[in-house]
């Protein structure tokens, strides 16, 4: 088996292992699975349901370096905006690898300025549409929007940033993103928080390498779940 095939599966076994931890049995139904369903109803949206990465029409070479669609757990939001002790409403939140958008939907309602999800795959039209389903139910003006473009094309806004990686890809996607980033704060040196999730489901130690390679982002919050890096300027803390 070779390196991306490693990857692969032990990026694919986040969703074995996400429904294991969580209670969920495999064709049958679940508490975890009857909070799923509510959420979704709750804001008029569909991200419950995981894609695999073979069912996504993108090209070869960039599902090669894809993992499946997997929902961000509901509550891991709000928690690290405590953990960071910042202020969301200053802040652009960019979420790299958006699939459904369930947390643009998140991170709307934990209150930034702005929200923005980069996805490649066709899952952006999903999040399109629970992006104007949210918004008619939100009853308050949202600057909330999905990006259908490779991550490696998309330029950082020239603001505060919160910045969230759940896995989403690896390989040189990731390096070339993490380089991106640094040229944007070399070029406008500002406060970015970047959030990487899925350490626990993720025991390959070539993602940290990968982290590690990028001196400027430095370790912020650490937990076994997440690791807040403080890529910039430090941010302002409540």
């Amino acid at each position: 088996m070779n390196a991306q095939r490693v990857l692969r599966a032990a990026f694919n076994r986040t969703r074995w292992i996400l429904r294991r931890a969580r209670g969920a049995s495999p064709g049958h139904g679940s508490y975890f699975e009857f909070l799923e369903a509510d959420f979704d109803r709750r804001y008029g949206v569909e991200t419950a349901a995981i894609v695999t990465v073979d069912r996504m029409q993108v090209d070869a070479g960039a599902r090669a370096q894809m993992a499946d669609y997997v929902p961000t757990p509901f509550g891991l939001l709000p928690e690290v905006v405590r953990a960071t002790r910042v202020d969301p409403t200053e802040f652009c939140f960019v979420d790299l690898g958006s699939g459904k958008g369930r947390l643009l939907v998140l991170a709307a309602e934990a209150g930034f300025d702005e929200v923005i999800g980069v996805e490649l795959s066709e899952l952006h039209e999903v999040a399109e549409r629970n992006i104007r389903a949210y918004a008619g139910r939100a009853g308050r003006p949202l600057r909330i929007s999905s990006k259908r473009q490779d991550v490696t094309t998309f330029e950082f806004p020239d603001r505060p940033l919160f910045v969230f990686y759940f896995n989403a890809f690896f390989g040189p996607v990731l390096e070339r993103t993490l380089e991106n980033l640094r040229v944007s704060l070399q070029a406008r040196p500002r406060a970015v928080l970047f959030v990487w999730h899925g350490k626990r489901y993720f025991p390959e130690k070539r993602l940290q390498e990968t982290f590690d390679r990028h001196p400027f982002l430095e370790p912020f919050v650490v937990t076994d779940d997440y690791t807040v890096f403080n890529a910039g300027r430090s941010p302002a803390t409540r």
